[in-house]
């Protein structure tokens, strides 16, 4: 469950005040909090505040990424007027990498590879021989 900015400093106040994260679940309660984090989720806001003086999350590490939404588009257009494309062509067209194209129709995009399979259709009469 993740936990929001404000109910993350009010956990900081109240952890202050009262120095028992059972004490602050008991003070959300009272205040109507809708979503209280679990005891050792408190104590972990309140050690990371007094190790870092913030409350915010770390950013993860590793290289930033360079997909905006000007790639973002450029990819969905191309599948939008074709959308049997290759991951390739389309790379090659829109002048991006192949594996920003990929990430970008897999992670955001949410296409999924599929292959073609060809079926032989079945009629009344293979029904009695496949069963």
């Amino acid at each position: 469950m993740s936990v929001s900015l404000d109910t993350k400093i009010q956990i900081v106040i109240l952890m202050s005040k009262f120095e028992s994260p059972i004490a602050v679940i008991r003070e959300l309660q009272r205040q109507g909090v809708s979503e209280i984090p679990e005891r050792h989720t408190i104590s972990r806001i309140y050690q990371k505040f007094l190790q870092t003086g913030s409350v915010e999350d770390i950013k993860p590490p590793g290289r930033p990424t360079t997909i905006d939404e000007t790639k973002i588009k450029q990819v969905e257009e191309a599948l939008i007027t074709m959308p049997m494309n290759t991951v390739r062509n389309i790379a090659r067209e829109k002048n991006i990498s192949k594996s920003q194209t990929h990430r970008i129709m897999r992670d955001i995009i949410g296409f999924k590879p599929y292959m073609m399979h060809r079926t032989q259709q079945l009629v009344d009469e293979d029904m009695d021989l496949h069963s």
